[in-house]
C-alpha cells in the first residue's frame, strides 16, 4: 500500500473509507455507469479479506483535488514566479502560501516536484517554508523571493495520505 503514513510519522493513523467491501464473496458491484464522487481527505475503496469480487462500469473521482498544484513560470537569483492550478484553493496567511482543501489546510511538509519534459516526480522539502517573502500578482499568480527551484516544474504538495483504493488480503 503507498501513500500511508506510520504511527511515527503521524499519531493518528486512523482512515477514513469511502467504500469498503470486508471478507464479501462472490459479488459484483455494478455501476452502471455511475460516478462516485468522494469529499473531503479519504481513501476511495478497500477490498478487505474478499474473494471472486468484481467491479465494473464505475467512475471515481474527488469533488475537490487533493493535491495541489502551481507551476514556476520565472526564476531570478532572488526571484519566483509561479501559477497555481486552477482546481487548487488557497491563502495568503502572513506572507506565506497556505494550500486549502475540503477539511484541511497545508502550509508546512513534504512537497513534489513534477518535470513534465522528464517524465520525472520525486520528493522534497517544502521550499514554501522558506520563502523570505510573498506577493499574489493576480488571481492564481505569486511572486517569491528565494532562491529555490528550477523553471518549468510544478509543485504538487498534499496535506494528507490519500490513495484511491488498497487490497488487504483478498483474491479478486
Amino acid at each position: 500500500m503507498t501513500n500511508t503514513a506510520s504511527e511515527e510519522e503521524q499519531r493518528d493513523v486512523t482512515k477514513t473509507i469511502g467504500l469498503l467491501l470486508k471478507q464479501l464473496h462472490h459479488v459484483t458491484l455494478e455501476g452502471n455507469d455511475s460516478l462516485f464522487l468522494f469529499h473531503g481527505k479519504q481513501t476511495m475503496l478497500v477490498v478487505d479479506g474478499c474473494t471472486d469480487i468484481e467491479i465494473r462500469n464505475l467512475h471515481w473521482d474527488y469533488a475537490a483535488p487533493t493535491v495541489t498544484e502551481m507551476t514556476v513560470n520565472v526564476r531570478e537569483d532572488a526571484y519566483l514566479e509561479a501559477t497555481v492550478h486552477l482546481d487548487s484553493h488557497y491563502e495568503l496567511v502572513n506572507g506565506k502560501l497556505e494550500w486549502i482543501g475540503e477539511g484541511w489546510r497545508f502550509g508546512e511538509g513534504p512537497m513534489q516536484l513534477c518535470d513534465s519534459g522528464l517524465s520525472a516526480t520525486w520528493r522534497v522539502d517544502n521550499w514554501l517554508e522558506r520563502v523570505l517573502h510573498t506577493e499574489e500578482l493576480a488571481r492564481n499568480s505569486f511572486a517569491f523571493i528565494s532562491k529555490t527551484m528550477r523553471r518549468r516544474i510544478s509543485f504538487q504538495a498534499q496535506s494528507c495520505k490519500c490513495v484511491m483504493a488498497f487490497e488487504i488480503k483478498s483474491v479478486c
